[in-house]
């Protein structure tokens, strides 16, 4: 099973995929400030790499704006896709992606490699809590 993870964000989208038990980071691309152009190129990855699952991470918040304003694009990139898209609660995954790469290189600018962290971030929660449920 080949496993799609996204982090949507209004200027740039995180991708992961989940392949034969590894997660591999991937490039950005269009956030949904873009929506056609996410929409083209989340078609793309699904195609491309013959995906068989989508996860999105919802960014949970006390006021619910940033989750309402998520769930409306997975509303609407499953009905353009005609794919059924899951989501988990992605709180903290940018702190987490955040960490992670200053760790690695020693400084952290937020950069573009945050937003493809994050998507393998909501991809290995995505995937503890389906095998712990399994």
């Amino acid at each position: 099973m080949i496993i799609l993870g996204l982090d949507l964000g209004e200027k740039r989208t995180g991708v992961a995929i989940a392949k034969e038990g590894h997660i591999f980071g991937r490039e950005t691309i269009s956030g949904w400030g873009n929506y056609d152009e996410l929409l083209e190129q989340v078609r793309g990855v699904i195609d491309g790499d013959r995906i068989d699952n989508v996860v999105v991470g919802i960014p949970k918040s006390t006021s619910g704006d940033a989750e309402g304003k998520v769930t409306n694009i997975i509303n609407k990139l499953e009905s353009d896709t005609c794919f059924k898209f899951h989501t988990i609660d992605e709180t903290l995954t940018s702190v987490e992606a955040g960490r992670r790469h200053f760790n690695a290189v020693g400084e952290n600018n937020g950069n573009k490699d945050d937003n493809r962290e994050s998507a393998k971030i909501i991809l290995e929660d995505y995937l503890a809590h389906k095998s712990h449920n399994d």
